[in-house]
Formats: structure tokens, C-alpha cells, sequence
């Protein structure tokens, strides 16, 4: 027993002995202040296992242990925004204050890409980088691309098969339907998001009363393109014998106040009515039944800019306020002026008994110019306890004329004249009172059309007793339409 007594007494000296403790501060260069949270490492030269490792404390305090039968070692320094640093030192128990410089760290780049489509709720969210193609320029060129929506040809948009019901661009209806002007307009790289919200009711005062399977597009810009004024224009010019293109657009849209405004203009074949159209709904109570017209060529079944020949110019200017009380104050006009040209030629052989040939040719020509005039002012309240929308509309034909030839072995001349004008208010007002629902609509509208006809020669002389005298043929026929609907209605809420 005595033997092994001291055998284990004389293992535990050989290991107290072999132990080695080095300790120390670590400081800054500039300042020599203590340096906190900096890793201090202990090593054999060459070595990849480490013998010890401390974190120095708030006072820059280290502190390591080790044991190795090495003659040196070497103590390695480390930490955020210091520089690296590797210290050959004596293997004996001693003390080290370390010195350590600060350096700025460089991150490699990294690109963090969201998911195409994200989903919250009622609302999916696309991504519009994810869907933009290489020569994708507007956001309606990407919105083509994206899962469920689909863009016609005359720039409607559906969503998995049924039109939209409204279009925003950061949460507003700026363009009140006729959202053709963003979607060929807007450049697609100052768009973040595009929102498609689904079942969305635009009433507020109505929703979880009256429930929509329809859904809503809303643009969420980039902040690059918020509070700025944006604009683009495009000049283009050809041959044949002299074609042209131009487009200015410019945007600024703010946190109380959007503004939109668009040039186009062409004798390429490309309509700029098209971008004036509203998809919402169209106003059909001022209708004017056709009655008078001239003949004209009959629309080729080809696509129409292989065929139309026409010289237009359109304008649009689009503003929204936000006023106080959640009121906002919408004002939109447009104009467009065109000079639509057509032509056609036909001929057809009829065999006859008797080795005869009758032969019919037909030359028709026709000339379309008119000026066109729409806009809008409204004044709005959407909030959950009321609606109030007063919407004050006018429209119309400044000027129309029409002129045609029809040569069929005798020249026949045509004019049209056709100004017209409509106006109309609509005013629709609900209030929520507990459970029960107010709902005040009025709609007022008035409308004329001047609508004259003159063909020269005169045609079916025989019916008349002294045909010599006259040269040609006139209608005229002037239609006045006044329309009013107003209705009141309630309707209230009973729980079970």
C-alpha cells in the first residue's frame, strides 16, 4: 500500500508541473483601453488542435491553461472589427498584455431573392422582378406572366377568368377604370408588387354584407418611385412614305396626392383609344340609337394594324386628393383626335347564257376625323360606417365628320355630320346605423346628338316631279335623351 501511495502522488506532481498558465490584458493600440469579447487561442506551431481558449472579460482580461511538452507555442488573437493577429511565445508560465488594432470588416455580397409569390390572407403578393422578361418594359407586359391573370388584346385584365372589379395603384383608384393608361405607361422596374386581392368588395360599408367572388389588381411602387416625378418619352420615325410614333408619360405619386400624364400619338396603326377605354363599366343610359350613315369598307378579318390607316393624338391628365376625413377629391381628362382612312376594291364576273359577261366593280372610299372629349370630377367618402360618391361625367363628339365615295359605274358622294355631347351626375350615399343599412342612389342624365346626312347626286329621281332642279339628298335627325333614376332602400340585420 505504501508503494502505491506514492506512485500516485508522484503522477500527480510530473502533471501539476507540466501545466502551463499564461494570462494577461488585451488592449487597444490607440487608446490602450481593455478590449471585451475577444477570443484568445493557444496552439502548438503547426498544429491544428487547440490547447486551450478564453474569452477576455469587460476588463480585457484573459486567462489560459494548458499543458504540452512543446518548447514554444503560439497564442492567437481574434474578434469582430480587430485585426488577426498570431504570437510565438515561450512555453512557461508568464504574463502577456496584448495589443490589438481595429479594422473594418468587408461582407462579401450576398442577393437575397423573395419568393415569385408570397399569400396573406385574402391577398397574393407577386414579386414583380421574379416575372419581369429581358424586354419586358411596362408592368402590363409582366402582368402576362404572372399565374392567373390574363391581359386581351384591348388591355382588360382577368383573374382565373373574371374581370377585375377594381385597379389601384398604391391602395387608390386614380384612374377609375381605365387603368389601360398605367398598364401600358408604368414602367414594370418601378413596380414592387403587384397585390391581386381576392373577393374584394370596394364598398367598405358593405363588406360582410354583400359578398364578390371578383378580385382587385393594386401596384405597389418601389420607394425610388414615390414622392418623385417619373418620366419617360419615346420618339420613333419610319418610312412609308413617312410613318411616326411619340409617347410622354410622367407620374408622381405621394402619400395625399397621384398624378398621371400621357401623350400619344401615331400614323402606324396602333389605336390610342384603346388606353382610354374604362373596363369597369360602361355607361349606357345616354345612348343614341344609329339612324343615319355612310357606306364604308367592311373591317378585313386580319389584325387591324395590319389595315388602319390613321393619324391620331391623345391626351390624358389624371389627379387624386386626399382630403380631410378620409374625403378624396378624383379629377381625369382626355382627349382624343383621329383621321381614320379606309379604301377597298371589288370585282366580280357573272357568266351569262349566250357566251355574255356581266361584269360588276366597285370602288369604296371613306374618311373618318373627329374630336373627342371625356371627363370626370368626384367627390368620395369610402369608410366603414358610410359611403358617399358624387361622380359628375361629360363626354362627347366636339366635332365628327365622315366623307365617302362609292363608284359603281355612277360616283356617289357622301358626308356625315354627327356632334354630340352627354352629361350626367351620380350620386350614391350608404349608411351603416347598428344593423341596419341606408342606401340613397340618384342618377341624372342628359344627352344630344346633330346628326346630318348629304348625298350627292340625287339617287331615285322618279320620285320626285321636278327632280332637275335638285342635286343631292339630306337628312337630318336631332335626338335629346334625359334619363333620371333615384331609389331609396334599406335593409337591416337579425342575429339568430
Amino acid at each position: 500500500m505504501r508503494w502505491i501511495f506514492s506512485f500516485l502522488v508522484l503522477i500527480s506532481y510530473l502533471n501539476t508541473s507540466a501545466q502551463t498558465t499564461i494570462k494577461g490584458n488585451v488592449m487597444d493600440t490607440e487608446q490602450t483601453n481593455p478590449v471585451a469579447g475577444i477570443s484568445v487561442t493557444v496552439k502548438v506551431k503547426g498544429a491544428t488542435a487547440m490547447l486551450g481558449f478564453a474569452l477576455t472579460d469587460e476588463k480585457g482580461f484573459y486567462e489560459l491553461k494548458f499543458n504540452t511538452p512543446a518548447d514554444s507555442i503560439v497564442i492567437s488573437v481574434s474578434g469582430m472589427s480587430i485585426k488577426k493577429q498570431a504570437i510565438t511565445y515561450p512555453n512557461k508560465t508568464n504574463t502577456l498584455n496584448i495589443k490589438v488594432a481595429f479594422e473594418s470588416i468587408v461582407l462579401k455580397e450576398m442577393k437575397v431573392k423573395p419568393p415569385k409569390i408570397r399569400r396573406l390572407d385574402d391577398t397574393l403578393n407577386y414579386a414583380v422582378d421574379q416575372f419581369t422578361g429581358k424586354n419586358d418594359r411596362t408592368i402590363g407586359e409582366a402582368l402576362k406572366r404572372m399565374p392567373g391573370i390574363k391581359v386581351a388584346e384591348n388591355g382588360s385584365i382577368t383573374y382565373n377568368g373574371k374581370p377585375i372589379n377594381r385597379f389601384y395603384i398604391e391602395n387608390q383608384d386614380l384612374l377609375e377604370g381605365r387603368y389601360g393608361i398605367a398598364t401600358n405607361n408604368v414602367e414594370a422596374k418601378d413596380v414592387e408588387t403587384v397585390q391581386v386581392l381576392e373577393n374584394h368588395q370596394p364598398i367598405k360599408a358593405l363588406k360582410n354584407k354583400e359578398f364578390t367572388d371578383e378580385a382587385a389588381i393594386n401596384l405597389k411602387l418601389k420607394e425610388t418611385a414615390k414622392n418623385v416625378f417619373v418620366a419617360n418619352a419615346q420618339l420613333g420615325i419610319g418610312a412609308a412614305p413617312l410613318l411616326w410614333s411619340n409617347e410622354i408619360f410622367g407620374m408622381r405619386f405621394g402619400k395625399s396626392k397621384q398624378f398621371i400624364g400621357t401623350y400619344k400619338g401615331n400614323n402606324s396603326g396602333n389605336s390610342s383609344a384603346d388606353e382610354l377605354q374604362n373596363f369597369y363599366s360602361a355607361d349606357n343610359n345616354l345612348s343614341f340609337p344609329v339612324v343615319l350613315g355612310i357606306q364604308s369598307p367592311a373591317d378585313p378579318q386580319v389584325s387591324r394594324k395590319r389595315y388602319l390607316l390613321n393619324r391620331d393624338n391623345a391626351f390624358s391628365l389624371n389627379h387624386l386628393r386626399v382630403l380631410k376625413n378620409d374625403y378624396k377629391l378624383t379629377a381625369n381628362v382626355s382627349y382624343l383626335n383621329d383621321r381614320l382612312k379606309r379604301s377597298s376594291y371589288s370585282r366580280s364576273e357573272n357568266f351569262l347564257p349566250g357566251d355574255s359577261t356581266l361584269v360588276i366593280e366597285e370602288r369604296v372610299q371613306s374618311l373618318e376625323k373627329f374630336h373627342y372629349l371625356d371627363g370626370m370630377i368626384k367627390l368620395g367618402a369610402n369608410k366603414e360606417k358610410l359611403f358617399l360618391e358624387n361622380l359628375l361625367k361629360f363626354s362627347g363628339d366636339i366635332q365628327r365628320n365622315e366623307f365617302g365615295t362609292v363608284d359603281n359605274t355612277q360616283l356617289i358622294e357622301q358626308q356625315r355630320t354627327a356632334p354630340y355631347f352627354r352629361v350626367s351626375n351620380n350620386l350614391s350615399f350608404i349608411k351603416n346605423y347598428r344593423e341596419t343599412t341606408f342606401r340613397v342612389n340618384s342618377y341624372n342624365g342628359f344627352g344630344r346628338l346633330n346628326d346630318g346626312l348629304d348625298v350627292r347626286p340625287m339617287l331615285y329621281p322618279s320620285l320626285f316631279s321636278d327632280p332637275g332642279i335638285l342635286t343631292g339628298m339630306r337628312q337630318s335627325v336631332t335626338q335629346n335623351v334625359f334619363v333620371s333614376y333615384n331609389n331609396v332602400a334599406f335593409g337591416t340585420t337579425h342575429g339568430k
